[in-house]
């Protein structure tokens, strides 16, 4: 039963991983994207601080999630 409460909880911090790390890159190609095509402007400013903020939060997730893993392994591997 706790085999399988970790497994659902590696889970679940593998997801948050994945969804931060996307978030954080997806934030990032805005922001290239943004400088490539926006004329400078200081709409295309707020753009890319937007986008800046939201690449920040998705590193937080991926962050997150890595920790709840490395936590999870650490666990593991003294327990065993």
């Amino acid at each position: 039963m706790a085999r399988e409460s970790t497994t659902q909880e590696n889970r679940k911090h593998f997801k948050r991983f994945i969804i931060g790390a996307l978030v954080m890159v997806g934030g990032l190609i805005s922001i290239l994207l943004l400088n490539i095509y926006s004329l400078p402007s200081l709409k295309q400013e707020w753009l890319a601080f937007a986008a800046l903020a939201i690449s920040a939060l998705g590193g937080m997730l991926a962050l997150i999630g890595y920790l709840g893993l490395l936590k999870s392994r650490i666990k593991h591997f003294l327990e065993n």
